[in-house]
């Protein structure tokens, strides 16, 4: 069963091998992690096929609010025009 928000670290793996099913392109997935710590607090992910682009993440609810998502969009979109 896939639980949201994920609650574990086994509920983030469930939930990212859930969202890789039936996608057609190419993926690329980068854990997210405390920089203090190196605590796995979500994922990033950018999927691309033909015309399509997709920016997409998980992130444990702890730590929602603290501008994580923010410093991960603007580092995915940087990798992506490179």
């Amino acid at each position: 069963m896939i639980r949201l928000p994920a609650r574990t670290a086994a509920d983030s793996g469930r939930i990212i091998e859930f969202s890789s099913f039936g996608k057609v392109g190419t993926g690329y997935w980068w854990a997210m992690t405390l920089r203090s710590t190196e605590l796995i607090i979500g994922a990033s992910v950018f999927n691309a096929s033909d015309e399509e682009y997709e920016i997409a993440w998980h992130l444990n609810p702890d730590h929602c609010g603290c501008g994580y998502m923010k410093e991960a969009v603007d580092t995915l979109m940087v990798w992506a025009v490179e």
